[in-house]
């Protein structure tokens, strides 16, 4: 077999696994996301919407009107997001009695998230509020985040009201996270 011929083959075995996964997760889930669309200019107040911290708790996003909200998309199988998660970490200690807020919000699978996501936490020393996606269809929130978006991770949307910014892929440097977020602050 060619190289190009096994480079095909693991192509095709890892949209398949991606597909079985999908159709796993929204058959899997049981605690629903109210979905609402963040992508609209003009938008005075943060859209209502709700996801499950890593303690089981339901955190809603009403908790911080009036704030600036960074939220990281992330999964702990995920290297460029563990790569760049110590970014965020560095931003915990500046940010932490003001009203920007950071967001780790997991996208890992729901049947490892329950053991995975706490020693993830614990080991790498996570600060910042880390949320899990448990959605009945968690491809939903792609559009309803960015229409942009194409679903990969890392992507990081910033809400500030009446201003948002997304990016999808990862930052190469805590500086160049301070320059997304620095307009927004």
């Amino acid at each position: 077999m060619t190289l190009l011929n096994k480079a095909i083959l693991v192509t095709l075995a890892a949209a398949v696994i991606a597909g079985a996964s999908v159709v796993y997760l929204q058959q899997r889930s049981t605690l629903p996301v109210n979905a609402v669309n963040m992508t609209g200019e003009g938008v005075e107040q943060l859209p209502e919407f709700s996801f499950t911290d890593v303690d089981g708790n339901t955190r809603d996003s009403t908790e911080w009107q009036g704030k600036i909200l960074v939220i990281n998309f992330w999964a702990t199988w995920c290297h460029p997001c563990i790569e760049e998660l110590p970014y965020f970490e560095a931003l915990y200690p500046q940010f932490q009695d003001t009203p920007i807020k950071i967001v780790l919000i997991s996208l890992d699978f729901p049947e490892q998230a329950a053991e995975k996501l706490p020693a993830f936490i614990q080991e790498h020393r996570l600060q910042n509020q880390v949320w899990f996606l448990d959605d009945p269809n968690p491809n939903s929130w792609v559009n309803t985040v960015e229409s942009e978006w194409s679903g990969s991770i890392p992507a990081t949307w910033v809400w500030k009201a009446g201003k948002r910014a997304f990016k999808e892929g990862s930052f190469a440097n805590l500086e160049e996270l301070k320059s997304f977020i620095q307009p927004y602050i």
